[in-house]
């Protein structure tokens, strides 16, 4: 089996330079990623409860009523009346009450030494947000998923506007290979 997320995270840098500023891959690749998980079970609660328009993605990727942490993607409970289905998707979409499951996304793509705290302490305040209520009083303990991408080329090219960053090696443009392990 073929997974959907996979395939689309390959895709953000198959498809073209890789452009680190766009902040919608994570949410893109997570889309995919509920597909999938839809997929391996049809007969799971998550597939029957997105055929029953009772939980599914949110559109805004918050939870309806709090000022979260944007996250990539996150599934719930969905308000009731507002579940769409969106073509060509059999996860609905709407605005969710409370988060089951909560996904982010990060690229380690170069200067990665310099990211990866980063990175990591983004992963800390995505599970913060998602494991508080109202009154910041605990709710419940959703799943966060993290999809995290480490560049393993010999050499990289970033892009920043119109100008051009190639790796040259040194410690200050380390090439992704000498840092990815």
């Amino acid at each position: 089996m073929r997974f959907k997320a996979l395939d689309h995270f390959e895709r953000i840098f198959l498809d073209g330079p890789y452009l680190h500023r766009v902040s919608t891959h994570g949410d893109h690749v997570s889309r995919y990623l509920f597909e999938d998980l839809y997929s391996i079970n049809p007969q799971s609660e998550l597939s029957k409860y997105s055929n029953e328009c009772r939980k599914g993605l949110t559109t805004k990727n918050a939870r309806v009523g709090f000022s979260d942490r944007r996250c990539d993607g996150l599934f719930g409970d969905l308000v009731p009346g507002s579940c769409e289905h969106v073509h060509g998707f059999r996860v609905p979409r709407g605005h969710a009450a409370t988060v089951n499951i909560g996904v982010e996304t990060k690229i380690l793509f170069k200067s990665m030494r310099k990211q990866i705290n980063d990175r990591i302490q983004g992963l800390k305040e995505a599970a913060q947000s998602l494991s508080v209520g109202v009154n910041q009083k605990p709710s419940g303990h959703p799943i966060l998923v993290a999809i995290i991408g480490v560049n393993h080329a010999e050499y990289t090219i970033g892009y920043e506007g119109d100008r051009l960053y190639k790796t040259d090696g040194t410690s200050k443009q380390p090439h992704p290979a000498n840092e990815a392990d």
